[in-house]
């Protein structure tokens, strides 16, 4: 059960359940399972199966000692979404309350908040959360933090930065770096109007952090992008001779990374296609995704993109050549279904990353196209409040 909800693809379940058992070598006409018995079986897999695996892939990779790091570091970053959920069951109603949204907040919709904890330069995500909308993000950041260890980098957008979770980042001894909004606090405005680009300042504490410090130290760094907009950027890495203003800022542009997880989350494997219509089996599908998400990146993690022969390598206009995921991830689950036909996993999974090296595609990072913005047209029928 478990493994057929890590390969689902959005396709219908019966079709699914079909494909899976003929992967394995038995025919279609001769089984009798129902998408009801899928159902049934499912009820009793506890989706916290799928975060304790993914936990263990992520502990038995780090042990390894051949992940990436920055300047000595671990870079991770932390960042949230959300999901539309489906309405019909009563448990979605109890898990996921319904908000106003529209004009007035006159119409309803059950959501739920998702948030990562994402290793940027490995590609794993090292935790996952599934919250009801309304939850506060910090509540979700935090709890991300027990899955940290001192010594690693945080990256954070401007909805993070506060008193509070700065203390806990220090008291932990994790770094951190986070983009700040230019009026909320007073040290940045101070910056921003100054004609100095890099500062260190300290923070006084409120009463409620005394029990940690009264004031911390931290380093501001402002940065002008090519439009000339400024950007102030919050750390606690205060060595500008290791740490450079420039390394900072283009340190923190790795952030991106994590958006584009959530892309592939939603995009390529199309999260808001739900198997199921419980909060049990919504649960499921997220963290069976977050799991297919850490093992293909660990299993692609050696390939090294080449150029093929012929191609030009000293043209400015030639862009760094990424593995195709969205391949890669169809590789895996190919794989997976091997697994259960043959015991020896070695030779399965070096034949798929042997299939995975043929697949390369241009990089789109560093690309700065002007966002659009764009009304979304939600396909869900809102109901009245």
């Amino acid at each position: 059960m478990a493994l057929f909800l890590l390969l689902h693809s959005g396709r219908s379940l019966q079709r699914e359940i079909d494909l899976f058992y003929e992967g394995l070598g038995y025919s279609s006409s001769k089984l009798a399972l129902t998408k009801g018995a899928i159902s049934r079986a499912r009820s009793a897999l506890c989706p916290q199966v799928f975060k304790a695996l993914n936990q263990e892939s992520i502990r038995a990779f780090y042990q390894q000692g051949k992940v990436k790091r920055w300047k000595g570091h671990i870079v991770k970053a932390i960042d949230g979404s959300t999901t539309i959920l489906p309405e019909s069951h009563p448990s979605i109603k109890q898990a996921f309350p319904a908000h106003g949204f529209g004009p007035k907040a006159a119409c309803a919709r059950h959501m739920a908040y998702l948030s990562q904890l994402y290793d940027v330069f490995n590609g794993v995500v090292c935790d996952a959360q599934m919250a009801p909308y309304a939850t506060d993000e910090m509540t979700l950041a935090k709890a991300h933090l027990k899955h940290c260890s001192s010594g690693e980098v945080l990256l954070l957008d401007r909805f993070y930065p506060s008193y509070g979770l700065f203390v806990e980042l220090l008291q932990r001894k994790l770094h951190f770096c986070v983009r700040m909004k230019n009026g909320w606090w007073k040290q940045v405005r101070e910056l921003v109007d100054s004609h100095d680009n890099d500062r260190i300042v300290v923070f006084e504490l409120p009463k409620a952090h005394h029990h940690y410090a009264q004031s911390i130290r931290l380093r501001l760094i402002k940065m002008k992008d090519k439009n000339g907009k400024i950007r102030v950027f919050c750390t606690s890495l205060l060595d500008e001779k290791q740490y450079s203003r420039l390394s900072i800022s283009n340190l923190y542009k790795k952030r991106w990374r994590i958006e584009e997880c959530y892309k592939t989350l939603k995009q390529r494997l199309q999260l808001d296609q739900f198997t199921g219509i419980t909060s049990w089996a919504v649960r499921q599908d997220y963290y069976a995704k977050i799991l297919l998400i850490s093992l293909c990146r660990i299993m692609a993690f050696d390939i090294k993109p080449t150029r093929k022969a012929g191609q030009k390598t000293n043209s400015k206009k030639a862009k760094p050549l990424k593995i195709n995921y969205t391949y890669a991830l169809s590789r895996v689950k190919q794989v997976i279904i091997q697994m259960l036909q043959n015991a020896d996993l070695v030779p399965l999974v070096r034949e798929c990353q042997k299939r995975i090296a043929l697949i390369f595609e241009p990089s789109k990072e560093g690309n700065h196209n002007p966002r659009i913005f764009k009304r979304k047209v939600c396909r869900t029928n809102y109901k009245p409040l």
